[in-house]
């Protein structure tokens, strides 16, 4: 109800403007689909929800417990994995993310990205009876979610350690090929980042301070960084 936002707002520690507009865009969505408001939420904030969920004060507040990524630590291999995160506007506008919902994880970058289609599986769904506090009583109908199928690189973690360590402290990239068929065996990018942070809803901070990180570390300078070609590159051209 939106006379009940700006209480939820305050107990939540949220924008007010920012969850008007969360509101807002999932409006147009799914009607009895859950609109996320904040992630990651503290002792203090569980409280809240758990003492103001009855009928006579915010009903419509409800937890949900989700899965999410967990990623090498220290960024290792940050670039060839990538990450995930809230499937955007313009995605949900485009053929390739037609069978998307807005709140839906997709991979950003790197593996993730290019094998979304075979990692993420299917939703699951439940059709229950609640009363007007939400609480089941009945459960009509209840279809298990479909895992992703597992994904198996070409990178040898060893090698890729190793290189990894050769960069520690300094900026460029080191890619390893085996030359018997062209297989990516390592795969550098430094400075990197933390796709942790990407796992759930990276924070506005967390997204500043990458974003406006001069040396780029979202960059992946083995593919993307525009540097001259050398002189080995001379011949064919």
């Amino acid at each position: 109800k939106p006379e009940h936002l700006a209480p939820i707002a305050e107990g939540l520690h949220l924008d007010l403007d920012d969850l008007k507009a969360t509101v807002r865009r999932y409006a147009a969505g799914k009607r009895y689909s859950p609109i996320p408001i904040k992630r990651d939420l503290s002792p203090a904030e569980l409280t809240f929800i758990d003492s103001h969920r009855d009928p006579g004060t915010f009903p419509e507040l409800e937890l949900v417990q989700e899965p999410r990524r967990l990623y090498p630590q220290d960024g290792l291999a940050a670039h060839v994995i990538g990450y995930v995160g809230e499937v955007s506007e313009s995605e949900l506008n485009s053929s390739d993310f037609a069978s998307y919902s807005q709140g839906d994880l997709v991979g950003k970058s790197g593996l993730e990205r290019q094998y979304n289609e075979i990692l993420k599986g299917v939703d699951g769904q439940r059709r229950v009876v609640v009363d007007v506090a939400g609480r089941e009583h009945q459960v009509l109908e209840s279809q298990e979610a479909t895992p992703g199928q597992n994904l198996q690189s070409t990178i040898d973690l060893d090698l890729q350690a190793v290189a990894e360590i050769a960069l520690e402290g300094k900026k460029g990239a080191v890619v390893a090929l085996d030359p018997r068929d062209g297989s990516v065996l390592a795969m550098v990018s430094r400075p990197a980042f933390d796709p942790n942070l990407f796992a759930a809803h990276i924070k506005a901070a967390d997204w500043k301070a990458l974003t406006s990180n001069p040396e780029n570390p979202l960059i992946n300078r083995a593919i993307q960084a525009q540097f001259a070609p050398g002189s080995t590159f001379k011949p064919l051209v």
